[in-house]
C-alpha cells in the first residue's frame, strides 16, 4: 500500500519555510494560466478585512472532493501540501483518471489570519520564533469552528464570511469527501475520520511511521472523541464535544462557538480527513513506558495548571480594563480563548473521572503537563506581547509599558526554558506535506473503489 501511495503523491522538493498569502495567490494565478484546459480558479467569498477567498478545481472527475487548506492560520503545512497536490494532479492526467475525483482545493480559507502569522513562515522555525509570531483567532473568529449546528434545543454557530464561502462550497459541490489539513506544534501525528476499517486506519498511521513520525496513542484532543484505533479518533458530532463538556461547566457549553465542516457537510454523507501532523518531534512525548500518575489525577493536575496561567492573563486584563480595544484582533482572541480553554482542560477532566483509573505513559505526562499547557500559555502570552505593540507603538501609555515590561519578563523566561530543554526537533517540511498527501490519496482511493472512508 505504501509504495503504491507513494507512486501516487510523487516526492516533494524541501522546503525551509511557509508560502505566504501572496504567495500562494501568486503560485494558483500561475497554475491556472499553465493549465487552463484542466485547472480553473474563482473567488468564493470575502473574508472580514476584504480578501479574496479562491477555490480552485482541477479534473471532471465522477466524484467530488473538498480540500482546506490553513483552516486554522497557525497551521501552515496544508499550504505546501496543496501546491503539491495542485501541481501532480494539473501535470499528470493519467494520475486525475486514475483517482477520477473533481477536486476542489481552497488553498487559503482565513487570508486575515495567515497574515498575521507570515512572520514566523520564513523561520527559523523554533518553538520560540513561533511563539512571538503567532496568532489564532477566538473560535468563534474561525472558518472551521463557526458552522450553524442545532442541538440540545438551541442553535449554535454565527457564520463568518470564511465560514460562509466553505459553506456555499460545500452546498454546491456535495462532497464524498472532504480533507482539512491541519497541523499541530509537538507531541504526535494522528488523524480524525468519520469512518472507515482497520486497513484505512493502519494505513493512516502507516503514513506516520514511513515518514518517522510518532504516532499519539493518549486521549483525543476532542473531548468525548471515541478511539477507532491507535492514532486515528473520530470526528465526533457537535453534540458529542457539548455534552461532555457540559458535564464539567455547563455555561462553556453554552458557550460554544459552532459545528465544524464535518457538522455541515453530514447532510451530504460526507467522509471526513483531518490530518494532523507535528512541527516538532520531542522524545519525551515518545516514550510510552508507566509514568508516575494516575490519568485521573494527571488531567485534573492539568486542569489546575491551566487554570492558574489563565489567572495570569486574566490578572493583566483586569488591571488593564478598558485600556485595550475590543476591536483588536489579539485582544479578541486572547479574551474568548481563555475561558475556552478552561472549558477544555475541565472536559478532559470529565472524561478522566467517568474512565477507568490507569496509571498515565510518560509521553502522557509530558503532553499533559507540558506539551499542552506550555503551547496554550505561549500562544497567548505572544499575542499579548503583539497586542501591546499594536495599541501603544509609541510607548506613551504607562500603565500599558509597566504590563508589557513586566510580562516579557516572563514570556522570556518561558521561551528561554523550552528553548534551553524542550526545544523539539524540527521535522521537514517536506515530509509533513508527503503524510496529508499520502492520507488524502489514500482516502480518495478507497472511496474511488468503495471502500469505507
Amino acid at each position: 500500500m505504501m509504495s503504491e501511495l507513494g507512486r501516487l503523491v510523487g516526492t516533494i522538493a524541501p522546503r525551509t519555510g511557509f508560502p505566504t498569502v501572496e504567495q500562494m495567490l501568486a503560485f494558483t494565478r500561475d497554475l491556472a494560466e499553465r493549465f487552463p484546459s484542466v485547472a480553473s480558479t474563482r473567488v468564493i467569498g470575502m473574508s472580514r478585512a476584504g480578501d479574496p477567498i479562491h477555490a480552485v478545481t482541477v479534473g471532471d472527475g465522477s466524484r467530488h472532493a473538498i480540500v482546506v487548506g490553513n483552516p486554522h492560520p497557525n497551521e501552515p503545512v496544508g499550504l505546501v501540501t496543496i501546491q503539491h497536490l495542485l501541481t501532480r494532479l494539473c501535470q499528470d492526467d493519467a494520475l486525475r483518471a486514475e483517482l477520477d475525483i473533481t477536486w476542489h482545493f481552497v488553498p487559503c480559507v482565513d487570508p486575515d489570519g495567515t497574515r498575521r502569522n507570515e512572520g514566523w513562515y520564513g523561520g527559523p522555525i523554533t518553538r520560540s520564533h513561533y511563539a512571538r509570531h503567532f496568532y489564532r483567532p477566538s473560535a468563534d473568529e474561525q472558518a472551521e469552528w463557526s458552522f450553524p449546528v442545532q442541538w440540545a434545543g438551541k442553535t449554535f454557530g454565527n457564520p463568518i464570511p470564511e465560514t460562509q464561502a466553505l459553506m456555499q462550497l460545500i452546498d454546491a459541490t456535495r462532497p464524498e469527501f472532504l480533507a482539512s489539513l491541519h497541523n499541530a506544534e509537538i507531541n504526535r501525528g494522528f488523524f480524525y475520520v468519520t469512518g472507515g476499517d482497520t486497513e484505512y486506519w493502519a494505513g493512516l498511521t502507516g503514513l506516520l511511521a514511513d515518514a518517522g513520525i510518532a504516532v499519539e496513542r493518549g486521549l483525543s484532543d476532542t473531548p468525548g472523541a471515541r478511539t477507532f484505533a491507535p492514532g486515528v479518533y473520530e470526528a465526533s458530532p457537535f453534540g458529542v464535544t457539548h455534552d461532555v463538556i457540559a458535564q464539567a461547566d455547563p455555561q462553556a457549553a453554552a458557550a460554544l462557538s459552532g459545528g465544524s465542516t464535518r457538522d455541515y457537510s453530514a447532510q451530504y454523507g460526507t467522509s471526513i480527513l483531518i490530518c494532523e501532523v507535528p512541527l516538532w518531534a520531542i522524545p519525551e512525548a515518545d516514550d510510552d513506558s508507566p509514568g508516575s500518575r494516575s490519568m485521573r489525577d494527571l488531567l485534573h493536575a492539568a486542569a489546575a495548571a491551566n487554570r492558574e496561567n489563565a489567572d495570569l492573563f486574566t490578572g493583566i486584563l483586569k488591571r488593564l480594563d478598558g485600556r485595550l480595544p475590543d476591536a483588536n484582533p489579539f485582544y479578541r482572541a486572547i479574551v474568548k480563548s481563555l475561558p475556552r480553554w478552561a472549558a477544555f482542560f475541565d472536559g478532559k477532566a470529565a472524561v478522566a473521572d467517568s474512565a477507568d483509573d490507569r496509571t498515565a505513559t510518560r509521553s502522557e505526562e509530558f503532553t499533559e503537563l507540558y506539551g499542552v499547557p506550555e503551547m496554550l500559555k505561549l500562544r497567548i502570552g505572544g499575542m499579548l506581547l503583539q497586542l501591546f505593540d499594536e495599541v501603544d507603538p509609541s510607548g506613551v501609555d504607562a500603565d500599558i509599558q509597566r504590563e508589557r515590561r513586566d510580562f516579557a519578563e516572563v514570556f522570556d523566561g518561558w521561551c528561554a526554558d523550552v528553548d534551553a530543554h524542550r526545544p523539539g526537533e524540527s521535522i521537514p517540511i517536506a515530509t509533513l506535506a508527503a503524510v496529508q498527501a499520502g492520507a488524502i490519496v489514500l482516502a480518495a482511493t478507497r472511496i474511488r473503489d468503495g471502500l469505507p472512508a
